[in-house]
């Protein structure tokens, strides 16, 4: 997946083509769609969410040029999948989903893979996260109109970056919006 999809496609940032090596994708997605866990599709993970596609997830986080001593939030945890991606390459690590039964089951996940950097909520992304900010940086793992006000002022002052698919089509490139 990493040579064949992402590299060709462009993605050349060595933190994420290195957490997308190590963290495995089948452990994200539902049994009956491990046979596609590497495919370059998004696949049903419950709830009528999907989980991105390799290179969406990749590209987003590549976008953020995130750095080790980043404390990030991430916007849309589905399944978890982007969140172990940032974590593995971030200091902390918060995830909002608004679906409950999914942010129950990403932190069960994340949980396994021993990244105790990372805390999942279940909560309305437009509201943001109560005492969690500021953030280096806030990614939106889906297609949004404008930026909410509320996570853009969960941003750090000076500099915090948001990156976001910003348009209603889910193929817009991702956008970064700095504070």
């Amino acid at each position: 997946m990493v040579d064949e999809q992402l590299r060709a496609l462009g993605i050349a940032d060595v933190m994420v083509l290195g957490a997308a090596r190590v963290i495995e994708r089948e452990l994200f997605v539902p049994v009956e769609h491990h046979a596609d866990a590497y495919a370059d599709r998004t696949i049903p993970i419950g709830y009528g969410q999907h989980l991105l596609a390799p290179y969406e997830a990749a590209s987003l986080l590549a976008s953020a040029a995130v750095g080790p001593a980043d404390h990030v939030l991430v916007v849309g945890a589905g399944s978890g999948y982007l969140v172990a991606l940032v974590a593995s390459v971030v200091e902390r690590v918060v995830a909002l989903e608004r679906v409950p039964q999914l942010a129950a089951r990403a932190a069960r996940v994340l949980a396994g893979l021993g990244l105790a950097n990372v805390k999942v909520v279940a909560a309305d992304a437009a509201r943001g996260v109560a005492n969690g900010g500021p953030f280096d940086v806030i990614i939106v793992t889906y297609p949004i109109a404008e930026v909410p006000g509320r996570l853009e002022s969960q941003l750090r002052s000076d500099g915090g970056r948001l990156v976001a698919r910003l348009g209603r089509d889910a193929d817009v490139e991702p956008t970064i919006v700095t504070r």
